[in-house]
């Protein structure tokens, strides 16, 4: 899907994933000056998806996309006071745009590039690693629609959750880990309950910070998020 046209890829991702509603009439949700201002240049793939096409809510909440009237705000999600405040280590790695279902935040990499556009990285929470995907924003939309849907999304995993009576998270809530991945929690459905997304990124962001001050293969007990 390498140099697929923008609107190819936004046609092939509002089929898999179309808007569960719309942003209301707070007035346009994006312009070219958010961009600016969020990026420090203009990036037109992401100010035309954000001001024409991303909704606060897709594919029956499997992703949601910040914006200028979000709450929070796309630029105050990406502030000192947003995500970053507690995961030191990809503070300067990550400019988030999206979010999931599970918590995971999508976002540019500031650090890496293919042929002169920042390409998306994904930091899971639960896992606290920031997987590099090779997608430009364009790409990530197709791949995250199409062949990609599993490994960008844990569509599956969502569709169990969804199944075995979970709720469909509402803007700023997920259904996270009750106890992350990184702290031996099991990477299965009744491991999930419904959190405040906010607060969610921020205490994994501590734990598994806290977490890596111990020796490789050291065993947690006791902690949980709920």
């Amino acid at each position: 899907m390498k140099n697929q046209p923008m609107e190819s890829c936004v046609k092939t991702f509002l089929a898999a994933y179309p808007s569960d509603f719309c942003w209301g009439e707070n007035g346009p949700a994006w312009g070219v000056e958010d961009t600016v201002k969020l990026l420090g240049c203009d990036s037109p793939p992401l100010t035309s998806f954000l001001s024409q096409f991303a909704a606060p809510s897709h594919g029956n909440g499997v992703l949601k996309f910040l914006s200028r009237i979000s709450t929070p705000s796309l630029f105050e999600w990406n502030s000192d006071k947003g995500w970053r405040s507690d995961w030191s280590q990809w503070r300067d790695r990550l400019i988030v745009f999206a979010y999931d279902w599970n918590g995971s935040q999508f976002g540019f990499d500031p650090a890496r590039k293919g042929n002169g556009e920042l390409l998306v990285s994904i930091l899971e929470p639960d896992s606290g690693e920031l997987l590099q995907t090779p997608h430009s924003f364009a790409e990530f939309l197709a791949h995250s629609a199409t062949d990609e849907a599993d490994a960008a999304l844990s569509l599956s995993f969502y569709k169990e959750w969804l199944e075995q009576g979970g709720e469909r998270p509402k803007p700023g809530m997920c259904a996270g880990s009750k106890v992350p991945l990184f702290l031996n929690g099991s990477d299965t459905v009744d491991n999930l309950s419904m959190q405040n997304l906010a607060v969610y990124v921020s205490l994994c962001g501590q734990m598994y910070t806290e977490s890596r001050k111990h020796l490789p293969g050291t065993r947690f007990s006791g902690a949980r998020i709920s």
